[in-house]
């Protein structure tokens, strides 16, 4: 639209500027096409008239003319050509010429000052629609993690630890988000190890899988993963003493309602500083969830 508005602008002045060519030839012909008068000497004095014919001089010296019944005064062809040079910047044709030069020139400052506010309106155009789209994409973030669903560990509890039993672990996972949970799936492993871990340690005694459809916003699933094998009372005195420790870690995946997969891991511990409890604490490290 801008650039179209440019172009009518440069057409009008074109045009303009044609016109007023045209008119200025068809005004120089017209005076190009009049005949010289000769110039005659007429006497009155005595009622007669008689043609004179000046006598011959030098090319260098114009030789006025005088007539002798009105005192006028007639000047040579060269004086008339200064005359009339000197007269052309004053007639109506080139003043008009003048008044034309001076619009062309105007248009064209404006268009330049169109053109270049065109440049700008467009890039202010583009700032914007990217400070759109920079807002728009917060927005749909801010709503997706406002909305989405979050499947984590909420609690987890020991069980039968005492020595010749079997022990395992009672984990409850719940749908933290407003949105439902689709497609979860849930790993857990179980184990005993000194207390700090080392790399490596516990080892994956069990690896148990649980699989659930769907969790719905608030709702929760318990995950029992068990210990290969009885406790004995070397293990029982270690974690008395702070120096082992039962450990239970798992990963959790599922599908949120925006399509996008998710994943929620988990380290917890008994023993250690805390003692021989039938709870289980987070682990510094190995919690995390995206």
């Amino acid at each position: 639209m801008l650039y179209g508005r440019i172009v009518r602008q440069g057409l009008v002045t074109l045009t303009i500027i044609f016109l007023a060519g045209s008119a200025v030839a068809e005004s120089e012909d017209s005076q190009q096409s009049i005949p010289p008068v000769k110039t005659q000497a007429v006497n009155t004095s005595n009622g007669k008239h008689h043609s004179q014919n000046p006598k011959p001089t030098p090319p260098s010296v114009p030789t006025p003319v005088i007539v002798s019944g009105d005192l006028g005064i007639h000047l040579t062809d060269t004086e008339k050509r200064t005359d009339t040079e000197s007269d052309k910047w004053i007639e109506p044709v080139n003043i008009f010429n003048l008044l034309l030069v001076c619009v062309g020139g105007a248009q064209a400052w404006f268009i330049w000052l169109t053109f270049k506010a065109g440049k700008l309106n467009a890039r202010a155009t583009v700032r914007a629609a990217r400070t759109a789209r920079h807002t728009l994409r917060t927005m749909d973030d801010t709503a997706e993690r406002q909305l989405r669903a979050y499947v984590l560990f909420e609690s987890a509890r020991t069980i039968n630890v005492e020595v010749g039993k079997i022990p395992y672990v009672k984990i409850t996972i719940k749908n933290f988000g407003q949105t439902p949970a689709r497609i979860v799936a849930h790993r857990a492993n179980v184990g005993f190890g000194h207390y700090p871990p080392t790399i490596g340690d516990p080892p994956p005694v069990d690896n148990s899988e649980f699989f659930i459809f769907i969790l719905a916003p608030g709702a929760e699933y318990y995950a029992e993963p068990k210990f290969n094998q009885p406790l004995r009372q070397i293990e029982i005195d270690g974690i008395n003493s702070g120096r082992a420790a039962l450990y239970a870690f798992g990963e959790i995946s599922y599908e949120d309602a925006f399509g996008k997969i998710r994943t929620t891991k988990y380290k917890l511990f008994s023993g250690g500083p805390l003692g021989l409890t039938d709870s289980m604490a987070p682990w510094k490290d190995g919690n995390e969830y995206n």
